[in-house]
Order: structure tokens, then sequence, then C-alpha cells
């Protein structure tokens, strides 16, 4: 529908609403008014439909390793009932030391950065990260973050961009 077209209707109409408003004994300074509110309200809801709304910026997320929704991923599936790891809990917790190491050069999958991340993470600690699936204890985990945290970050903090 055209903008013509709706402001003839909306007219119309609310034409029609002020003549009868006339003939139903309502004074005209009210029955105008109520004819222009009409016409306001019909041609705000036709139009409403068409209005294009102005696009909304997308909310991005940071998508790196140890982001705010991979703490709070971490913490709701880190354990199990028995207080170990769970199966995602170990994946996670994996592939957060991974980045952190990786940071700082060690590759753990090359036999010499293997070798690293044992010293720097334990040799018990290492074997329980890189062998199992799940089943890492509580303490365990407590050793490896802070063993994780113990290193220091050459990298500075990243700042959210508005």
């Amino acid at each position: 529908m055209t903008k013509k077209t709706t402001l003839l209707l909306a007219s119309l109409i609310a034409l029609a609403l002020c003549a009868l408003s006339v003939f139903s004994f309502m004074h005209p300074v009210h029955a105008l008014a109520l004819g222009t509110g009409a016409i306001a309200a019909l041609v705000g809801v036709i139009h409403r439909g068409s209005v294009e709304h102005l696009p909304e910026r997308p909310r991005t997320f940071l998508d790196r390793s140890g982001a705010r929704n991979d703490i709070a991923e971490l913490s709701w599936t880190i354990a199990t009932r028995d207080n170990a790891t769970s199966y995602s809990g170990h994946h996670r917790l994996l592939t957060i030391t991974t980045t952190v190491l990786a940071h700082h050069n060690v590759d753990v999958t090359t036999q010499k950065g293997a070798e690293q991340a044992r010293h720097i993470l334990g040799p018990t600690i290492y074997d329980e990260l890189m062998h199992r699936t799940s089943g890492m204890t509580t303490r365990h985990v407590h050793d490896l973050l802070a063993a994780l945290e113990s290193l220091s970050t050459p990298l500075s903090p990243t700042r959210r961009k508005n």
C-alpha cells in the first residue's frame, strides 16, 4: 500500500468517524479531535510494518582461549559428582593448558615441548592431563592451575572494544 493510498484510507475512515460522532450528538470540536487522532493512529499502525529499522551492531565475542565464556563453561563442566573432572571439563583444561604453554613457546606436540611441559606442570599432572580423558582429582586441577598461574605472561592485557 502506498503512502497516498494509506493517507486517503485513513482520511476517509476519520471523516466517517467524525460524521458518526456529530450525528450521535457529540460536540463538533470533540468529533474533530477524535477524527484527527484516528488519522494519526491509522497511519502509524499501517506504516509501522514498513519502517526499516536501523541494523543493530552484532555483539562480538572474543574467541580466544581463556575468555570469559571459556571460564564460565569450565566452571560448569569441570567436575562430576565424585569430585573428578568430567570429559568436557578435562578437554577444556587441556585446551587452556596447551594455549598457555603455546604462548610461552612450548609446543606439546613435539618431544622437546612435551619434556618442557612435563617439567613445568610436573610429571603426575602432565601424565593425567595428556594421557587420560577424564578423572583428574580436584587437588591435581588446583596444582595444574597454580602451575599455569605461576607462568608470567608476556602478553599485554586485552581491552574490550565497545
